[in-house]
Parts: C-alpha cells; sequence; structure tokens
C-alpha cells in the first residue's frame, strides 16, 4: 500500500496519533532516499570515467547495490509497520489468556527484523558510498554527502528501533540472539562512517 501512495499521504500518516507508520517505517524511508541518491549520483559518476576501467567496474556494481536495495528499502518502510501492529494487537490480547506473553514475546521478536534488515541494507549502502566517494564529480558531492547523512540517519534509526523491541522480550535467550547478530554489523558501520565524517 505505502508504494502507492503520495509522499503528502504517507507524512499525514505519520503525523496521525497512531503508532504507525513510526520511527522504524521512517528510517527504511530515509534508507531509501539515501539509496536512491547513490544511485543517482553513481549513475552520473559513471559518465565521467573510461567504460572498462577499474574505476567504471567499482562504480557500476556499487549503482547496482544502490538500485536492488532502495526498492528493498522502499518494501521495509510498510513490513515495519505491518510487524509492529502485530506488537500492538498482542498486547491488547486479554490477560487471561494463558500464553499472551508468548504471542508478544514473538511479536516483539518478528518487528525487530524489519529494522534489522534495514541496518543490513544500510550497512552494504555506506562502504558502497566508501568505495566510490572519491570518483564522483566535485559537483554532486554535496548529492553523495546527503546520501551518507540519510544512510546513517536510517541507519541509527533502525537500530533504535530493534534495541526498543528486544528490550520488551521478557525471554532473553531471544534478546541475546538478536543482539550477537548485530554486533558484527555494528563495527563494520561505525568504522565506514567514522572514515567519512572526515569528507563532509
Amino acid at each position: 500500500m505505502y508504494e502507492k501512495i503520495t509522499l503528502q499521504e504517507y507524512l499525514q500518516m505519520i503525523a496521525t496519533p497512531k503508532p504507525t507508520p513510526g520511527g522504524g517505517s521512517v528510517s527504511a524511508y530515509a534508507g531509501a532516499l539515501g539509496s536512491a541518491l547513490g544511485a543517482m549520483t553513481s549513475d552520473i559518476a559513471l559518465k565521467k570515467v573510461r567504460n572498462g576501467s577499474s574505476d567504471y567496474r567499482l562504480i557500476k556494481q556499487a549503482n547496482k547495490i544502490f538500485r536492488k536495495n532502495y526498492k528493498l528499502l522502499l518494501k521495509l518502510v510498510q513490513a515495519d509497520s505491518l510487524a509492529y501492529d502485530k506488537v500492538y494487537q498482542a498486547h491488547k490480547l486479554p490477560h487471561y489468556i494463558l500464553n499472551r506473553r508468548d504471542k508478544i514475546n514473538k511479536a516483539l521478536e518478528l518487528a525487530s527484523q524489519p529494522p534489522y534488515q534495514v541496518m543490513q541494507l544500510c550497512e552494504q549502502n555506506i562502504r558502497e558510498i566508501a568505495r566510490i566517494h572519491k570518483l564522483v564529480p566535485s559537483q554532486i558531492l554535496s548529492d553523495i554527502n546527503v546520501a551518507t547523512l540519510l544512510t546513517k540517519s536510517a541507519y541509527n534509526g533502525a537500530r533504535l528501533n530493534v534495541i526498543i523491541n528486544i528490550e520488551s522480550v521478557s525471554d532473553k535467550s531471544i534478546t541475546r540472539k538478536i543482539e550477537k547478530s548485530i554486533e558484527s554489523l555494528e563495527q563494520s558501520f561505525a568504522d565506514t562512517s567514522l572514515w567519512l565524517d572526515d569528507w563532509i
């Protein structure tokens, strides 16, 4: 549904006093915007280098990843909202239901998956941005830098949503499993982001 509405309609949905779409969905959209800007800047950069050169191949690969990822991130804009709707529904279950807590735990675990996927895709994008940053023409440096900022915001926003979901899970084995899965992402993203900070 989100893919078929206007930007204004999406903003109006965010502005309503409802839990979804919320920060997770917005983070995915920011990631999609950053990825689309990466696609645009890499397309322009391709025209400035020799076809078949090592630089061309590097930019071409980045362009392919950006284009794939902005489509995936756009799908996660809605997937995040749908997943959190199930958390909301689980919390509304009557307290006399015996497995109510298990249903809430499961819903929270599932709700952590869309923002975790946003983190993964943003980590891919930030690495590609770092690889081509020096190859982007000076006239569009501001565009690749905005792509960097959007990607960082999307990653950090998604990370916050993963954390808040798993902190509410009473089964700490689930929490530890998800925490372990994001450890390698954290270091890679932090290292690359720090390097790019010097160029913005």
